[in-house]
């Protein structure tokens, strides 16, 4: 089985106690890309990117995944503001 040289790059993002870590995700610009998403903290956690369009609520020790289509190299390449 041959491995594509152009795999999707994934980011793993913790949220805990309202702490993101790591604090900035830089994503490389015109790739699609996945951010894995944990909660490591004791209560509900929520990702939130207004401008990217993407929400997910986590609970207790729940993990999960967002796929993000290519950002242009004119828009920003990294995540910030995680609520």
């Amino acid at each position: 089985m041959s491995v594509l040289a152009d795999e999707m790059p994934v980011f793993k993002l913790v949220m805990k106690d309202g702490v993101f870590t790591p604090a900035r995700l830089v994503v490389p610009a015109g790739k699609k890309f996945k951010v894995e998403v944990i909660n490591a903290g004791k209560t509900p956690a929520e990702f939130e990117s207004t401008p990217l369009r993407k929400e997910k609520v986590l609970g207790p020790g729940a993990e999960s995944f967002l796929v993000f289509q290519p950002l242009s190299p004119a828009s920003t390449s990294f995540l910030t503001n995680f609520t």
